[in-house]
């Protein structure tokens, strides 16, 4: 059985509303698998990011996202974005309940909730190499560097 520390973040308004619709049976669901801890939900600033950096900055690893493709892209920046959090520790289990869910379906995760569940209960990992891309612009006669991951 899953013993892990776990952290959910979970956007109310992706898929146009599918998740919070669905929420009640994807919060059963995780619990069932034993995949519990603190829910946050994001806001309409976009911050999963930092709810994700602020859960491995207090120990916890083991993050489920519950959201679609721009949840999951703020998410993973938040948390590649600080040279301070070492990413190869951090395993995110998507529940995929956008309109797109883009990311899922590059990895053939399911859109049915109880399969990404069960994937994650079973610890079946893939990692992913985000790369990092340096850009330069010239701002004002001076050069300002910007990284995206």
């Amino acid at each position: 059985m899953n013993n892990k520390k776990w952290v959910i973040i979970y956007n109310p308004v992706a898929g146009g509303g599918l998740s919070k619709t669905k929420w009640g049976k994807i919060k059963q669901c995780l619990l069932s698998k034993n995949i519990n801890g603190p829910v946050f939900k994001t806001s309409v600033n976009k911050n999963a990011g930092e709810l994700a950096y602020n859960a491995v900055k207090n120990g916890t690893t083991n993050i489920v996202c519950v959201g679609g493709d721009g949840t999951v892209h703020d998410l993973i920046n938040g948390l590649c974005s600080r040279s301070e959090i070492n990413t190869k520790k951090v395993t995110v289990g998507i529940i995929a309940v956008g309109t797109g869910n883009d990311w899922a379906r590059h990895y053939g995760l399911s859109g049915d909730y109880r399969k990404a569940i069960n994937i994650i209960a079973l610890g079946n990992k893939k990692s992913q190499d985000l790369g990092v891309m340096e850009v330069f612009e010239l701002v004002r006669n001076r050069q300002k560097s910007k990284i995206f991951s």
